[in-house]
């Protein structure tokens, strides 16, 4: 199953099993757990209502503290470059922005604070709208790379 196909099937056990076949892939693997687990409840949240709402974005907001955590000890060794930026055009409060540059291209979530000990962003947002291809992507990339080298191994 790619990951786009588990991104908008609403099954718990599908995406469960996908984030532990991602968890299993090591640092690059856990990454783009949270990174896919973020976006996809950030997704849900802006559909949703009223207590639904709220309890999406607390599973972002923590997903995204997960992957704060990784990547302060893994991003460099992954070759991603990350960290957070104000958006000064913001006019809720959540004014920060996390940006994560992926080898497929950048991508970003708001968030309501910045998370402690990450660095600052050195860059500038790419004015695209496309965190969520590109991390289905990269997730896909992720899962292929592994299989290619299961693959090779047991030859």
């Amino acid at each position: 199953m790619t990951a786009h196909e588990v991104f908008y099937k609403n099954h718990g056990p599908t995406t469960t099993a996908y984030y532990a076949q991602l968890a299993k892939l090591g640092p690059i693997g856990r990454i783009a757990l949270y990174l896919f687990r973020s976006q996809k409840t950030s997704t849900q949240a802006k559909r949703y209502h009223g207590e639904f709402k709220g309890v999406a974005y607390d599973t972002k907001n923590r997903s995204l503290v997960k992957l704060c955590e990784i990547l302060r000890e893994h991003a460099e060794g992954c070759g991603i470059v990350w960290g957070f930026k104000r958006d000064p055009s913001a006019r809720t409060y959540n004014d920060m922005v996390l940006y994560v540059d992926l080898p497929n291209g950048q991508v970003s979530f708001h968030a309501p604070q910045r998370i402690p000990d990450c660095p600052d962003y050195p860059g500038e947002w790419d004015q695209k709208h496309a965190s969520e291809e590109r991390i289905c992507a990269f997730c896909d990339s992720v899962i292929n790379a592994a299989n290619t080298k299961q693959e090779a191994l047991s030859l």
